[in-house]
C-alpha cells in the first residue's frame, strides 16, 4: 500500500570527529553510527560512517 511503513530503525551515534576543512573557515565532521531495526519483517543491523562538510555558511553537504 502506498505510504505504508515498511520498516523501522533505532540506534545511536558512536563517535564524532571535528576536523579541519579544506578552507580554514570551514570544518569537516566524521560521524559513525550503529542501529538495529526491521525491514519488511526481517531484523537487521546498520553500521556506517559518513562525512559532513560545510560548503558555505549554513549549507551542509554529506557523503558516506
Amino acid at each position: 500500500m502506498l505510504g505504508a511503513q515498511i520498516g523501522s530503525e533505532k540506534g545511536k551515534v558512536t563517535s564524532r570527529w571535528v576536523l579541519k576543512g579544506d578552507d580554514y573557515r570551514y570544518v569537516k565532521m566524521d560521524i559513525t553510527f550503529e542501529a538495529e531495526g526491521t525491514l519488511l519483517g526481517m531484523a537487521g543491523m546498520n553500521m556506517g560512517t559518513y562525512a559532513v562538510f560545510e560548503r558555505v555558511n549554513g549549507q551542509l553537504y554529506g557523503e558516506g
